[in-house]
């Protein structure tokens, strides 16, 4: 028979039709599929954790612009805002444009 999952994964973790391949017996599959699941679980707390370190920092940056301040002390902590602008160079586009020099 034909199964599918739906997996969604940074990891890399790709779906596939059974039949396309050999079995990998039963106590194997459910082993890999329940590493799966918990890597998935483990990715949407990371996500979830992503979200709320973004807003708390945005609140701190708020709170920093309120006073006009890039730089605020407080009794255990020294915090600052700085906007950093990043100049990077293109390696793709310099590969592609000069495959002999950048190889």
């Amino acid at each position: 028979s034909n199964r599918s999952h739906n997996c969604v994964s940074h990891f890399s973790v790709s779906c596939i039709h059974y039949s396309s391949f050999p079995p990998i017996g039963t106590a194997s599959e459910c082993m890999i599929e329940n590493r799966v699941k918990r890597l998935q679980e483990i990715e949407a707390q990371q996500k979830e954790l992503e979200t709320a370190t973004e807003a708390i920092q945005a609140e701190l940056k708020a709170d920093m612009e309120e006073k006009g301040l890039d730089e605020l002390k407080t009794k255990d902590f020294i915090l600052r805002w700085k906007e950093i602008i990043s100049n990077r160079l293109d390696s793709k586009a310099l590969k592609a444009a000069f495959p002999d020099v950048y190889g």
